[in-house]
């Protein structure tokens, strides 16, 4: 089972360390997720 140092050397990038850190990155388009955004926005005002 390949180890965290090795994942991020496949990507160039020095690693002294043994956990890999997943962000996870969520991308959305009005053009094609208009609807969703529409049907969510209103839940996302703080007032």
């Amino acid at each position: 089972m390949p180890k965290a140092q090795d994942y991020y050397a496949s990507y160039g990038i020095a690693a002294d360390f043994d956990q890999v850190v997943h962000t996870g990155v969520l991308v959305l388009s009005p053009s094609h997720h208009r609807y969703l955004l529409a049907r969510l926005y209103p839940f996302l005002l703080f007032e």
